[in-house]
């Protein structure tokens, strides 16, 4: 395996970097737990050289092919050769040979040096993450065989496509911008984002910022639009199990595993188990989740006349202003949509949160009309997101329901299109092209498909199907209507290193669930580690400021751990306060 990158390969990705030649591409909202602090502001060509170099530093002693400690875990788990050498190696070796040809193809050369170094690179990087993703999963459920992992061969396809996307990005390839990806290896997004987070979590610690960034930012592409498009998997689904609401997906925090709502952990063998084998396998893999009632109310599918959805809309009619909560079928578990529904809300959400900050709207019960609304539409209007952008129907949310609330006496609210689109446009990554070409009519077998602006979608066709239920948030009805609760969001959890407690240090704190590495780190673990090591971490930040000795510090840290509260008023530093609730939580507990 080639270890060092030429000065060529460095030239070609300083050419490609970044798009059109930015620098530093914005950040997604989604995701940033994941992040680094960035030390520095870094230039095309650094940022070239730190992501190419990081990966190659990464794979420098990796082969294409499963390491000694991979196979001895097979060999322990009762794996044998052959369906190691059947299930993994061959599959793999496929798709080396498929990636190869698309890259030949796009070069226009039968063979070339580059091509099968980046072939390996791949290879590599997918051996090693595939390695950390299922000794993971072993670690998580040690009762899960791994036979039957290796039988889910579009899930090791998935983490080869994404390896596949990081080599490509790292080396700013723009022919194989993704979805490119997705067409090479023929995968629908709707399985592609199932993994893309293990992936990150597998090598956060080793490739580079800009690498990280982009992953989350192909993840929140796929939620957003590309799961979808007219032939996605998810539309057969949907047809078997109707769209859960939030409060169903959501995770109900315990003492023991913070989760915050809609952020979880959820294996890889529920990621890509189909919803017939789990009803095989219930007895072994029982799901937490236990789905909730839905506040919203099942639309009245017979069609009443209405007025225009506008600021001076008269009352809505009795019978399409009723709210009252309709109880629904359980539906069966579907451990698949559960956790697509679970990353979609909490990618609507931190959005909705972040268009309403730009746009000033600060009413907490504002936001939840807004949510309510985009909600409904979601799950039972899910049409409406056919071959569409979930910012398409967040926008219409927004303005539909602030036309509706607005009094012009005491709760100025509207917001014109014009008004929320340029709140829209500064938002990491928005593209106006979401606001300018939106699907009016799907096509037919006589004409093609009709595309229009954001305002045309609006009257054309968003009206039409939400106004009846827009309307009951004015009138005299409003205050009978039942709004859904607005999730937390993805919070920014803690990142596998851990909850960093200060800005200056690289300092962190994280429950203890396995004994500690021995390595070069300062460790302490509460109620179990002598004060000595304790001391040590104090005399270390103290030292990195370069103030003196520890003592200050050390006495405040030690406030933080004291139960007198004239001590703990004197815990002024971030670290000392961050250690004092972390306290409390435990007591708490």
């Amino acid at each position: 395996m080639k270890n060092k990158v030429s000065g060529d390969e460095i030239s070609e990705v300083i050419a490609n970097f970044g798009p059109s030649g930015r620098a530093c591409p914005d950040t997604p909202l989604t995701g940033r737990r994941y992040l680094s602090r960035r030390s520095e502001e870094l230039t095309p060509v650094s940022e070239a050289k730190n992501s190419l170099a990081r990966l190659a530093a990464t794979l420098r002693h990796a082969r294409p092919q499963p390491s000694p400690t991979l196979l001895r875990l097979f060999t322990e788990c009762g794996v044998t050769d052959e369906m190691i050498n059947a299930k993994l190696i061959k599959p793999c070796n496929g798709w080396m040979e498929q990636f190869g040809a698309s890259l030949k193809e796009a070069h226009n050369t039968p063979h070339s040096e580059t091509i099968s170094i980046r072939c390996n690179m791949v290879t590599c990087l997918y051996y090693k993450v595939f390695e950390h993703i299922i000794k993971e999963e072993h670690r998580k459920k040690p009762q899960v065989s791994l036979q039957m992992l290796l039988s889910q061969e579009t899930y090791q396809l998935t983490v080869y496509a994404c390896c596949t996307e990081i080599v490509l990005h790292a080396y700013g390839v723009n022919s194989f911008k993704f979805p490119r990806v997705l067409q090479i290896f023929k995968l629908s997004a709707f399985h592609f984002y199932k993994i893309i987070e293990l992936v990150v979590q597998a090598v956060v610690d080793k490739l580079s910022r800009d690498v990280i960034k982009h992953l989350n930012a192909v993840e929140e592409e796929v939620l957003e639009s590309l799961v979808w498009t007219s032939d996605s998997p998810l539309w057969d689904q949907l047809s078997k199990t109707p769209v859960p609401a939030s409060a169903d997906v959501s995770v109900q925090d315990s003492p023991f595993r913070r989760t915050n709502g809609l952020q979880s952990p959820v294996s890889t063998i529920d990621r890509f188990m189909s919803p017939m084998a789990e009803q095989a396998k219930k007895q072994l893999f029982k799901d937490p989740i236990k789905p909730g009632q839905s506040l919203l109310v099942q639309a009245n599918t017979t069609p009443v006349k209405e007025p225009a959805v506008s600021a001076n809309t008269s009352q809505p009619s009795q019978s399409t202003s009723s709210c009252e909560t309709t109880p629904t079928s359980t539906p069966k578990k579907n451990n698949s949509l559960i956790l697509f529904f679970r990353k979609f809300y909490s990618l609507a959400v931190v959005r909705m949160n972040d268009l309403c900050t730009r746009l000033r709207l600060t009413d907490d019960e504002l936001k939840r009309k807004i949510w309510t609304c985009l909600e409904y539409s979601i799950m039972h209007q899910t049409h409406l997101m056919k071959d569409r952008h979930l910012d398409q129907i967040l926008m219409c949310s927004v303005y539909v329901i602030c036309k509706v609330s607005n009094n012009p006496s005491s709760n100025q609210v509207e917001k014109t299109f014009a008004e929320i689109m340029r709140c829209y446009r500064q938002r990491p990554l928005a593209d106006n092209h979401v606001y300018r070409s939106v699907l009016i009519k799907q096509s037919t077998d006589e004409s093609s498909p009709e595309r229009g602006d954001l305002i045309n979608f609006y009257n054309k066709v968003y009206v039409q199907c939400m106004q009846n239920f827009a309307l009951r948030f004015s009138g005299r009805h409003r205050d009978e209507c039942s709004l859904s609760p607005l999730p937390t969001g993805r919070c920014e959890a803690r990142s596998p290193a851990g909850t960093r407690v200060s800005e200056r240090h690289q300092l962190y704190v994280k429950p203890l669930t396995d004994p500690p590495p021995q390595h070069h780190h300062l460790t302490y673990r509460f109620s179990r580690s002598p004060a000595k090591d304790l001391q040590a971490i104090n005399s270390l930040v103290w030292c990195d400021t370069g103030l003196g000795s520890g003592v200050g510090l050390k006495r405040a840290l030690e406030g933080a751990l004291d139960s007198d509260p004239n001590k703990r008023n004197r815990a002024a530093p971030a670290v000392a306060r961050k250690l004092h609730h972390l306290l409390s939580d435990r007591q708490a507990v």
